[in-house]
């Protein structure tokens, strides 16, 4: 996809449409590299990396955008606390894919570029 202006990769990253480990290609590279590697996007600013409150992982604070495998729609759901959405990681029932926002986030984040909820585990 694209080209993008940065505005426009800026908004695809508050939406959760572009994570830190997603490859982009800059025409001045010769390499794609993960946005995170771009100063540039880094200073856009990912939801993934903002810190929030971790001691408040219990709490019923985290909405969850899942999306269906076969219509590929989002449903909302939440409010959730941190264990249950580590719950259904294990069961299958959300994916690493899936994206996460509570309040003091500025946007979207795939919930496996959460470090609350990456584990070796999972």
């Amino acid at each position: 996809l694209g080209p993008f202006e940065l505005i426009e990769i800026q908004e695809k990253i508050k939406k959760g449409h572009l994570s830190p480990q997603d490859l982009i290609f800059n025409e001045n590279s010769s390499a794609w590299k993960p946005a995170q590697e771009w100063k540039e996007i880094r200073n856009l600013g990912f939801p993934a990396f903002e810190a929030v409150g971790m001691d408040d992982q219990d709490k019923l604070i985290w909405i969850v955008l899942r999306r269906d495998p076969v219509d590929q729609k989002y449903t909302q759901e939440g409010p959730l606390d941190g264990s249950q959405i580590i719950s259904s990681l294990k069961l299958g029932s959300l994916m690493e894919d899936d994206l996460v926002w509570k309040k003091g986030l500025s946007g979207w984040a795939r919930i496996g570029d959460r470090a609350e909820f990456t584990s070796p585990d999972l």
